[in-house]
């Protein structure tokens, strides 16, 4: 079947560009303006709202840099991504100017539309006049059915319903089935069943029914930083415009502008933006590093489809991948990678370059400074280079984007979180010497191996992660040969990756407040296919030590009273291997990787620790929602919900918190709604509290935290003391409100 190629707008005449354009814009201004849902349909309206936002721009953008004739799903990846970066800088205008013209709110819903129009009028103007001489060259695209194809557009909507079955029901089988039918993906790539050109639907389809099948638990936000990020993006929506200077908001465009335009526009609760948009977005990263990934030159290791494909599940069969709900960590990782697509591809356009680049600084600042750090090493180490592919990661690259990093922290965020990258950064220089001494935060690698084991498939799993980690070695170790010795011609890519490592190395022993767990997930970006190199070295070293010894074998059988003449002269060394069926070796090697893949998953997800009966880890709250991650009932949030409503400024709120900062189960709920910093924390042996709410979630109600026990909250000092002589203003099953007077 044949139809347009929607993936390549940029590549349509330019008659056929406008009238699809503004047939877009028009249906949904007309939906928003009379009110009425598209044929009665509400989510039209809102699918509507998606598209105009997620693609419309970046395909404009497209136009306007005369950006033609590169692969369509390349050319799609770098439209949402220019839709994205346009959105935060669109909102972040219109939040800073006007102001100053007497709009007291701008981040609203009707200024927001009137705006958003105004200006796609503008870039459609400006592509007009760049762009209206081109010569259509790609308008169609050609579909081959296939029950393969079925099966990939089935699987995310099977996604859904699995998490519909355990929301509702409590009936976990589907998922289950899931989890399963999709590690045997591995094996599908390397027995050839999959047609390579069905791997980038293959990707986006399970990236997408992985993640969905995780952020749809529950109708609420689960996880942990994600509740101070939606304080932010509903504090925005409330007040109407972000405040630069308000120390209560994460500073960062992705939830003081993206999330609520998003919001906004779609006619969407923000809590169903974190949920089911934002994921689609991290979906695409696999689904960019596949493309990057297939042009690396390495010399010793060059990569094809196949070896591609298996590299992308390591890096999303990893938990990291979907234990959380996606947030800024995640969509800077999509910002990462198509910077690398750039860098890969070298489309010659710089100013889509700058453009990720600044995206990637108001995403996450946690990444923006590693990849500072990541590019002055290169910068230092490329004047070594010899025969290598030229990219856009030059010395002014480095210079342009450490300016965007620093920049934006020191004036945006009144140098609040640039200060706290300098004192890490002075830590991490002045605790050189003790690098190997293990911290205790208990988020090293030395502090997860040091965990009481439960089990032996607890013993297994660490053994899993210790083996693809002693890959990953061994490919790193080659890769610093092939630099060495100059054969590499992704030469920069090459030495990202090195210091990624370097990083990583580094997670081993000392955490610099983030998870070991984190910084792996980060890494495996560029660090994934050295897996593979790692463990092609081991095969083929085995291979060879195999050979030799059925070598000796063959030349010491004397049963046919001529040795030397049977292998010297009629068995060579390589017939001798031919004849152990080891001529398939190279398959079979992709095979037996695909299986570890399936293990590695399995176990990743859970589904290994369900079926035998053992304690599931934390995150794996799509099979059972009570495994450990904080998820909220009905009654939690609706107890939040009456707080908020009663909010006054002669009363505080009091949770139970044993931490410094607040991240207790109920903390979290409370912090999406207050400010965290206001919250008074609540111990067991607290024995004052005047004027405050208290909130009690559904397990605080009977037992709560002291120390690395559960208490009776009856049995504490503080109930004894204080909570029992409070008025109980707000009671449910799973959640109670006192004020303490």
């Amino acid at each position: 079947m044949i139809i347009p190629d929607l993936f390549r707008l940029n590549d349509w005449s330019t008659r056929r560009f406008n009238l699809f354009i503004w047939s877009i814009l028009v249906a949904y201004d007309f939906s928003f303006i009379s009110n009425v849902p598209l044929y009665s349909i509400e989510i039209l309206s809102k699918i509507l709202g998606f598209v105009i936002l997620t693609f419309i721009p970046g395909y404009i953008i497209l136009r306007i840099f005369k950006v033609h004739d590169i692969d369509r799903v390349v050319t799609l990846l770098l439209a949402i991504g220019l839709s994205l970066s346009f959105i935060m800088i669109f909102g972040f205008t219109v939040n800073m100017f006007l102001p100053y013209i007497g709009v007291s709110k701008p981040i609203s819903t009707f200024l927001l539309f009137y705006s958003l129009n105004i200006s796609i009028l503008v870039l459609m103007i400006i592509y007009y006049f760049r762009d209206k001489k081109f010569n259509s060259s790609q308008n169609q695209l050609r579909i081959t059915f296939s029950p393969m194809l079925f099966y990939f557009i089935l699987l995310p909507l099977f996604s859904i319903l699995g998490t519909e079955s355990v929301n509702h029901y409590n009936f976990n089988m589907p998922v289950l089935i899931l989890l399963f039918v999709i590690s045997l993906s591995p094996i599908l790539i390397a027995l050839d069943r999959i047609s390579r050109d069905l791997y980038p639907f293959m990707i986006l389809s399970i990236s997408l029914a992985i993640l969905y099948n995780m952020n749809l638990i529950s109708t609420h936000l689960w996880s942990y930083d994600i509740f101070y990020e939606a304080h932010t993006s509903k504090y925005v929506l409330e007040n109407g415009i972000w405040n630069p200077g308000n120390k209560t908001m994460v500073p960062l465009l992705l939830f003081t502008i993206l999330s609520p335009v998003y919001s906004l526009i779609c006619d969407l609760n923000v809590i169903w933006v974190f949920k089911i948009i934002f994921p689609f977005f991290f979906s695409l990263t696999p689904l960019a590093l596949y493309y990057v990934y297939k042009e690396l030159d390495f010399g010793n290791y060059k990569i094809d489809s196949e070896i591609a494909m298996l590299s992308v599940f390591v890096f999303i069969f990893f938990y990291g991948f979907y234990k959380d709900m996606p947030d800024k960590q995640h969509i800077a990782e999509l910002f990462l990678a198509l910077i690398l697509i750039l860098s890969i591809f070298n489309t010659q356009k710089r100013i889509l370059l700058f453009i990720f680049s600044f995206s990637l600084v108001v995403s996450h600042y946690g990444i923006s400074y590693f990849f500072v750090f990541s590019l002055i090493f290169v910068s230092m180490m490329s004047r070594f280079r010899v025969n290598a592919d030229t990219s856009f990661l030059t010395p002014t690259y480095t210079l342009l984007f450490s300016v965007l990093t620093f920049s934006w922290y020191i004036y945006i965020s009144a140098g609040d979180v640039f200060e706290v990258i300098t004192q890490v950064g002075y830590h991490f220089l002045s605790g050189i010497k003790d690098i190997f001494q293990a911290n205790n935060d208990g988020r090293s690698a030395s502090a997860y191996l040091s965990y009481l084991s439960n089990g032996i498939l607890w013993v297994i799993y660490m053994l899993i992660h210790l083996i693809l980690q002693f890959f990953i070695f061994i490919g790193v170790l080659n890769l610093l040969l092939s630099i060495m010795h100059n054969k590499t011609k992704s030469f920069e890519i090459a030495l990202l990756t090195i210091i990624f490592y370097a990083f990583l190395f580094v997670q081993f022993f000392k955490t610099y407040g983030m998870g070991l767990d984190r910084i792996l997930q980060i890494t495996l970006i560029l660090l994934s296919p050295l897996s593979i190199w790692g463990y092609s070295f081991c095969v083929k070293n085995l291979n060879s030590v195999y050979a030799r010894i059925i070598s000796k074998r063959i030349y010491r059988n004397k049963e046919n009273g001529n040795l030397n003449l049977i292998f010297e002269s009629t068995l060579t060394r390589n017939e001798a291997i031919n004849k152990n069926h080891i001529t398939n070796l190279s398959k079979k090697a992709r095979l037996c990787f695909s299986i570890f893949l399936m293990i590695f998953f399995v176990f990743n997800s859970g589904f290994i620790f369900w079926m035998t009966g053992y304690p599931l880890p934390g995150y794996c709250i799509n099979i059972n929602p009570n495994s450990g991650w904080p998820v909220y009932s009905e009654s939690e949030i609706c107890g939040v919900d009456w707080l908020k409503s009663h909010e006054n400024e002669h009363n505080r709120i009091a949770v139970f918190n044993q931490w410094d900062t607040i991240k207790s189960r109920d903390g979290l709920l409370v912090a999406e709604n207050f400010y965290s910093k206001d919250l008074i924390p609540i111990q067991t042996n607290t024995t004052t509290l005047y004027n405050s709410y208290l909130f009690l979630g559904k397990y605080s109600v009977d037992k709560v935290e002291d120390g690395e026990e559960d208490v009776d909250l009856q049995d504490t000092l503080f109930y004894n003391s204080t909570l029992k002589n409070s008025n109980k203003i707000y009671n449910s099953e799973k959640s109670h409100l006192y004020l303490a007077e």
